[in-house]
């Protein structure tokens, strides 16, 4: 009975191990065989979170474009996958504003320039002073308070 039992919980302990094992093999074949196809041209995200663009392959390291103009070398280990085909070129995605909001948005309760007259030296010093309805006058520098002797 104690034998029984002894496997049971060696099965129990050992078996989904094995199993994650494995499965964590392949995804990691799998990403040798990538970075062992990367030719120039291709785009890729890094394990960093670069995306770059593949401009020369080396037998470790390859040579990959992180902005028009700037080249860096990098171990091939550091790839992690191609970046997803979307259609878009770089910086288009994030170019265009939603449609139905503005590009722009003032934070809420962002003091302005317009607010004082519309000069930045006539801007207040303090939060306080900028909002004197939110602050009591003994915080703003006047009147001290009964705890400022």
């Amino acid at each position: 009975m104690e034998i029984i039992f002894l496997l049971a919980v060696i099965l129990i302990i050992f078996v989904p191990q094995f199993l994650l094992m494995r499965k964590q093999k392949a995804a990691q074949q799998q990403i040798l065989q990538f970075q062992a196809s990367l030719e120039p041209g291709q785009r890729v995200v890094t394990a960093g979170g670069f995306h770059v663009t593949v401009t020369g392959v080396g037998e470790d390291t390859i040579e990959a474009e992180l902005t028009p103009g700037t080249v860096v070398t990098l171990e091939k280990s550091a790839i992690m996958r191609a970046e997803p085909v979307s259609g878009l070129t770089p910086g288009e995605a994030t170019s265009a504003p939603v449609q139905g909001s503005s590009s722009h948005q003032e934070p809420r309760g962002a003091v302005k320039a317009e607010d004082f007259g519309g000069h930045n030296d006539a801007l207040p010093e303090t939060e306080a002073d900028a909002y004197p309805e939110t602050y009591p006058e003994d915080h703003r520098g006047g009147n001290p308070g009964p705890h400022q002797k």
